[in-house]
């Protein structure tokens, strides 16, 4: 439905981390959702570092061209249309139409035409989500012999979940509720600090919210880092936490993306300490 996209983007959105490139994501140099490639079919000419400081307007243009308009999400029931923008971004529109087709029972062909849009909004909302879910959980649990799924698997079937509730929220009438955006942080945290910061970070790793950056945090960490394809270490430093949505960067990252490629040759790791170190460029 029309009215959904704003707040279908800002749910999608929520999942979306930082630049980040890692050499087992087969998409490759990615911000906020948006691949290098994609982000070139927009911007020819477009290199790394103006992907990273793509704007808030670039990313809400490319996500309503290339996957709500092409969808044609307007035309879809509540929650179906949510669900099917999620993973069409996410998992490209023609695999994410034969999912939507397979969940309503339609001719599986890969183009989104008025049958299956009608046959969509025939369906029961709630059951086509479910069932498009499904698929999708599916289909990443098995690329590449199951390596992709054992780095990047938890953080998947995090947000396949979510979009499975917001989605079926949506159907049933009720707003998507997607999750808030957490707290900033603004510090480097390792092994052994302590404070309300480190229970933000813990909660955000789903490890338990002790307050102490513990064994537990640590091993985290690693993991967190290993997935975003940063430098494995102990350290949350301001890359780690933009990665995973707890760092300023990943809301003032537009403004202030200057700085931080300036910062990227000086810091340890790629890994900043604080923002408040920065020194403009």
């Amino acid at each position: 439905m029309q009215e959904n996209f704003e707040d279908a983007l800002k749910a999608v959105l929520v999942h979306e981390g930082g630049f980040v490139t890692h050499p087992d994501d087969p998409g490759g140099a990615t911000n906020r959702g948006v691949t290098l490639t994609v982000f070139q079919r927009h911007f020819p000419g477009a290199d790394v570092d103006a992907l990273r400081g793509i704007t808030d307007g670039q990313v809400a243009n490319i996500y309503h061209v290339d996957y709500w308009s092409a969808c044609r999400c307007d035309e879809l029931a509540a929650g179906i249309d949510y669900a099917f923008f999620d993973q069409a971004m996410n998992s490209g529109p023609s695999r994410s139409i034969r999912w939507l087709q397979q969940a309503v029972d339609a001719g599986v062909d890969g183009v989104i035409g008025p049958e299956t849009i009608r046959l969509a909004n025939a369906a029961s909302a709630s059951v086509a989500v479910e069932r498009m879910c499904d698929e999708r959980l599916s289909f990443m649990q098995a690329p590449r012999g199951g390596r992709q799924w054992t780095i990047f698997g938890r953080g998947w079937a995090r947000r396949v979940a979510e979009v499975r509730l917001g989605a079926t929220a949506l159907a049933e009438g009720r707003p998507i509720n997607a999750p808030h955006p957490p707290p900033q942080l603004n510090r480097t945290l390792r092994l052994g600090d302590t404070g309300n910061d480190v229970r933000v970070l813990q909660a955000a790793l789903a490890v338990p919210e002790t307050g102490r950056f513990d064994d537990a945090t640590d091993a985290a960490v690693r993991a967190q880092k290993e997935e975003d394809g940063l430098v494995v270490d102990g350290l949350a430093g301001q890359r780690t936490l933009r990665a995973i949505g707890l760092s300023p960067l990943a809301s003032h990252q537009a403004s202030r993306s200057h700085q931080w490629r300036a910062k990227l040759h000086t810091c340890p790791n790629n890994d900043c300490p604080s923002t408040t170190s920065w020194t403009r460029s």
